[in-house]
């Protein structure tokens, strides 16, 4: 009998996580354990909750923007526009939708959201965007992928999962995305500003903070959290209760928009510009040239084909001469003779019986023509080791910093959703309740049929956008 080595790395992991687990324990780092997971909580940290608590208005700014960005019209509307006077409440609020939903259609859904399943449904996305901000952004898409993998479920065609558990180092069936191990440093890091942030908050509305601490599974961090004192936390303002649950989510989102500029102007203007040549020499220098290695009838996106036109005509083993009229010799030439606005483009290639032929290929919906291709190194040739070491750093930096801005983006995106026990469902539970006063019940009534709506349906479409996860079409 052969067992998969892999079980063997399970095996170790989960028996180092127990025993560092157990290590916690016994050195009484931690109030809560079980099994693999401990709970450490400290105090250390609120000492400079207090500090950056003073910053009252630059805080309470970027967390009604959050609250307004989280929650669109809505959010807008408990903030600000409940107090102005008839005419002006509805003329603000048609003029904020008016532009989320304008700037979600020309600017986000181009940028995010525009595939080959979701085009022409542009105005529905805005929709919810415009309504209900960023949640409603996220609603919609998990309504959309419902009903796309019902749809396809229902005629035994393999669909994408809407969502899928974030594990960095594991590649999860069905999902074609891969996190790459250090994206748990980027994490721990997402998670200290997301907790950090609720702690200022919470200090700058003089609620107290018990204590602070991180959830881990053995050795790995899967959370952080900042406890208030539930008594305290009641006797503040409303907007102030809103404030604290929306500052995390909100500080995520900071930190994407800053870190993201950064990132791209100090790596695409200032270091690649240095790196990238040297790269370019030696991937020159040491090409063979360009093989295509596969070729497909269709190219399939999350259970949609799209027909392939190099296929029977371009065969395993041919090599890539030109395009467009442009030499190939390494992958970065390959793209680059491709014209990002044109759909068609020539190519000249050798095939494996030593004919040199060309042809034109339309690119399909995805932009692919159903070719794999592979640049082959030339036999003998080596990097030189200081080449080798400056390529490994460099890639991992920009590999971690990239994961970094995009899990703040996604951090940002789940923790907005209107269900506890995300931030959002809380907000939503002071919200929304004002809204349905007409209907005679008690606040207490009120927050709970909001809840329980939300908790119910979000969980539902959970459920749906995961049964791809759970059921698989070979």
């Amino acid at each position: 009998m052969n067992i998969d080595p892999l079980y063997y790395w399970i095996g170790l992991f989960f028996s180092i996580s127990y025993l560092v687990a157990f290590y916690i324990k016994r050195k009484g780092f931690g109030s809560n354990h079980f099994l693999f997971i401990s709970m450490i909580r400290t105090k250390k940290p609120i000492k400079y909750f207090e500090y950056f608590a003073h910053n009252k208005k630059i805080l309470n700014l970027i967390s009604d923007l959050g609250i307004v960005l989280g929650f669109g019209l809505i959010g807008f509307d408990y903030l600000y526009a409940k107090n102005y006077s008839k005419s002006k409440r509805i003329l603000s609020n048609i003029l904020l939708f008016a532009f989320f939903y304008l700037a979600f259609s020309f600017i986000f859904f181009p940028l995010i959201l525009s595939t080959p399943i979701s085009a022409g449904f542009a105005e529905f996305f805005s929709l919810g965007f415009g309504i209900f901000g960023f949640a409603g952004f996220v609603i919609s898409g998990l309504i959309f992928q419902a009903i796309d993998i019902l749809i396809k479920t229902s005629q035994g065609v393999q669909a994408c999962p809407g969502i899928a558990p974030v594990i960095p180092g594991v590649q999860i069936p069905n999902v074609p995305v891969f996190i790459p191990v250090h994206a748990w440093i980027s994490l721990l890091i997402i998670l200290i500003i997301h907790e950090g942030m609720h702690g200022v908050l919470a200090r700058k509305a003089k609620v107290k903070v018990k204590n602070t601490g991180l959830l881990l599974f053995g050795f790995l961090p899967i959370g952080a959290f900042v406890e208030p004192d539930d008594k305290s936390l009641l006797k503040a303002p409303k907007r102030e209760q809103l404030r604290i649950f929306s500052a995390g989510a909100t500080g995520n989102l900071m930190v994407f928009l800053l870190t993201l500029p950064i990132f791209l102007i100090i790596f695409a203007l200032l270091v690649n510009p240095f790196v990238a040549p040297r790269f370019e020499e030696l991937s020159r220098e040491g090409s063979e040239g360009l093989y295509i290695i596969g070729v497909e009838q269709f190219s399939d996106f999350c259970g949609n084909k799209f027909e392939n036109s190099a296929f029977r005509i371009l065969s395993e083993g041919d090599k890539i001469l030109e395009v467009n009229g442009k030499e190939i010799i390494t992958v970065a030439d390959y793209y680059r003779a491709l014209t990002p606005d044109s759909n068609n483009f020539l190519m000249k290639y050798l095939t494996s019986s030593g004919e040199i032929k060309e042809n034109s290929f339309e690119r399909n919906s995805l932009g692919r023509i159903g070719i794999s291709i592979e640049q082959k190194t030339k036999e003998g040739f080596e990097i030189p080791f200081n080449d080798f070491l400056l390529g490994a750093v460099y890639n991992f930096l920009v590999s971690f910093i990239w994961w970094f801005i995009l899990l703040n983006l996604l951090v940002f995106l789940t923790n907005f959703l209107p269900m506890e026990p995300f931030d959002g469902g809380k907000i939503a539970r002071i919200i929304f309740p004002e809204y349905l006063s007409w209907t005679g019940l008690t606040l207490q009534q009120r927050e709970a049929l909001v809840s329980g709506f939300f908790f119910f349906s979000i969980l539902v479409l959970f459920f749906l956008n995961a049964l791809p996860l759970l059921i698989t079409f070979n």
